[in-house]
C-alpha cells in the first residue's frame, strides 16, 4: 500500500468524522442563543423516537406488519442508558453496542 492511499485514507476519514463531531465542540465551548437552546431541546427525544419507530415495524408487500425483535431488545439497555445518563452520546453508543451483539447471535 503506498503512502496516496494512506492519506486518501486519514482524509476520508477526517472529512466523515468533522461534521459528526463539530456540533459537540461547539455547544461545548461556545454559548447559542436561549431560543436555539430551546429549540434544540426537543431533538435528542424526537430523534430517538424517529429511529426508534422506523426500525420497530417491519414491512413487506403482501404480509402484515411485524415487529423486530431485536430492535426491542435493543431498546431496554437503550432506554435504561438514557435514563440513568441524560447523555445522547452514551445512548446512541449503548445503542450500536446492543444491536451489534444482538446481530452477532
Amino acid at each position: 500500500m503506498t503512502s496516496y492511499y494512506i492519506i486518501v485514507l486519514v482524509m476520508a476519514g477526517l472529512v466523515t468524522w468533522l461534521p459528526r463531531i463539530s456540533p459537540f465542540v461547539l455547544v461545548r465551548f461556545g454559548k447559542l442563543p436561549t431560543w436555539l437552546q430551546s429549540f434544540l431541546a426537543f431533538i435528542p427525544l424526537s430523534l430517538m423516537t424517529a429511529l426508534f419507530f422506523e426500525n420497530l415495524i417491519v414491512i413487506k408487500t403482501g404480509h402484515f406488519p411485524s415487529i423486530n425483535w431485536i430492535t426491542v431488545l435493543a431498546t431496554i439497555p437503550t432506554l435504561l442508558t438514557i435514563w440513568r445518563t441524560k447523555s445522547i452520546m452514551w445512548t446512541v453508543l449503548v445503542g450500536i453496542i446492543s444491536m451489534a451483539i444482538l446481530r452477532t447471535f
